[in-house]
């Protein structure tokens, strides 16, 4: 769901998850991890996430850092359905995908 996201926010269908089976050409890499996604039925989703980009340059020697960022997201579900507890998940990885498409898109301004 994040990479389509992103798709759709950076305007590319060029998204690639890795593993690949050899490597593509990258305009940028980027790695996510999801240190917590929880949320109980009723009450607060949260999700904190660590990611770093990359500007994937001309291969490995090109390879430049770009950031470090740790994000927090939280929002209350609607009710106590599990349609609602699913729907603001989703809402949650929209707004990490919104921040790293901001991201991307200031670091190649």
């Amino acid at each position: 769901v994040l990479g389509a996201n992103l798709g759709n926010l950076l305007a590319t269908d060029r998204i690639v998850f890795f593993p690949w089976r050899r490597r593509p050409s990258l305009d940028y890499q980027i790695v996510v991890d999801v240190m917590r996604f929880e949320g109980d039925l009723g009450g607060e989703v949260s999700l904190i996430a660590h990611y770093y980009i990359w500007d994937a340059g001309d291969g490995e020697e090109g390879q430049r850092r770009i950031g470090t960022w740790k994000s927090s997201f939280s929002r209350q579900t609607g009710d106590d359905s599990y349609e609602a507890l699913v729907a603001t998940m989703s809402e949650l990885v929209g707004d990490l995908s919104r921040e790293i498409a901001e991201k991307i898109k200031n670091a190649s301004q």
